[in-house]
């Protein structure tokens, strides 16, 4: 039996570092930072989990980019006249 199209596609897609949804850079090797916090909340409701684990690699991921939008912001705010 052949593979099919959307699976060589995906290949392809985590073979060049990509998002396997949506093309962007892959954080993780599958997913975007943006498929890989939906992924992860899904599994949470999923599996019913009432606790997070703050520790977890997308949570960091996250704060870190939170973070650096908010130095970008303030950048901006600061460079004005």
């Amino acid at each position: 039996m052949s593979e099919s199209r959307q699976s060589k596609w995906m290949k392809a897609h985590i073979a060049q570092g990509l998002c396997t949804q949506c093309s962007e850079p892959s954080v993780n090797g599958i997913f975007c930072l943006r498929h890989f916090i939906k992924r992860r909340e899904l599994m949470r409701r999923i599996r019913g989990s009432k606790k997070r684990y703050k520790g977890a690699y997308s949570y960091n991921l996250q704060l870190a980019q939170r973070t650096a939008q908010t130095l970008q912001a303030e950048a901006m705010v600061s460079g004005l006249p």
